[in-house]
């Protein structure tokens, strides 16, 4: 059986959102702006699709500066590993890159390239707002896979994978720097929940309990 794993990137393999409210944070003190007001923009925009902020900025008085600002301090104050994917490729597991663009999809791919990306994934995906079933689709039937584990930290993201045939979606509870958190809250359509730290386990989990499933379905009686 060929199978794969795709994992989204911010949230779930490296933390990229603490630089940005740190930095958020540091602009509101020297700019006298109300404690708060630019990560609630940041969380509100996140829920909405809003990728490219560079004119939300400007409409605020920020000016499109910020964008490319956060999008260093996200390179430079990252953290996070490749370790679970290289792991898991030595396993014979195919394994992918599937993420949402920044405000565009070069930025995106050159982002995650300077954390060494191209190096592990056999593809990368980056998709426009919107576009993760497509991109989960194209991706199985691409490849051959008879199955596809994706993982993600939004929860409605596992609803869009839960709605492609052969990929099995996995929520990572990732809990962001921001005060409400719109974009991770909400009913999930996973079959599994993980903690960050504990992504190859659960890959493996989800992987037998699919195994499961499917005994127990060719064993049903008619």
């Amino acid at each position: 059986m060929r199978v794969g794993v795709a994992f989204d990137f911010d949230g779930v393999l490296f933390e990229t959102y603490r630089p940005v409210a740190e930095l958020l944070s540091s602009i509101e003190a020297s700019a006298g702006i109300p404690r708060g007001s630019l990560l609630a923009v940041e969380d509100v925009a996140e829920v909405l699709g809003v990728w490219d902020r560079r004119r939300l900025y400007e409409a605020l008085g920020v000016g499109a500066w910020l964008h490319e600002h956060l999008w260093l301090s996200r390179v430079s104050g990252g953290s996070g590993s490749l370790a679970t994917p290289m792991r898991l490729r030595g396993m014979g597991f195919r394994v992918y890159l599937v993420c949402g663009a920044d405000a565009t999809r070069w930025e995106k791919l050159r982002r995650v390239e300077l954390f060494g990306a191209r190096l592990i994934f056999d593809d990368i995906l980056v998709y426009e707002p919107g576009g993760l079933r497509d991109a989960l689709e194209s991706l199985v039937e691409r490849e051959a896979l008879d199955r596809l584990v994706y993982l993600d930290d939004k929860p409605g993201n596992t609803c869009a994978a839960a709605s492609v045939e052969r990929v099995i979606p996995v929520l990572v509870a990732y809990k962001p720097p921001y005060p409400m958190r719109l974009a991770w809250r909400g009913p999930h359509c996973a079959r599994l929940v993980t903690p960050p730290g504990e992504l190859e386990e659960a890959v493996l989990h989800a992987l037998e309990e699919e195994r499961r499933r499917q005994t127990r379905l060719h064993h049903r009686p008619f």
